[in-house]
């Protein structure tokens, strides 16, 4: 059931058709936990992710222990796609 995949330094994850995201790795304390519902798109870069609802608008979260990616205002509302890499995202 999975449609989608993206890698960041040492974790993984996985979105399902169902619309949740399921996250692993070999290091990281899982900080923050991944989507349960609603997510059409997803990446990861570095210790951080990003997953895009279907209503267009973005939640992110930290695998590792590092500072969350912060999502600025006038990028959480009509978003269509997103990438991350090490130090930024683009949406």
């Amino acid at each position: 059931g999975v449609v989608a995949i993206a890698a960041g330094r040492h974790h993984f994850l996985a979105l399902k058709f169902t619309g949740e995201v399921v996250q692993w790795g070999s290091s990281g304390s899982g900080v923050e936990s991944p989507p349960k519902s609603g997510v059409v798109g997803i990446s990861a870069a570095g210790g951080q992710n990003v997953a895009l609802r279907a209503d267009g608008s973005l939640v992110a979260w930290s695998y590792e222990s590092s500072a969350p990616f912060v999502i600025p205002a006038e990028a959480d509302t009509g978003v269509a796609a997103i990438v991350l890499g090490e130090n930024h995202g683009i949406a």
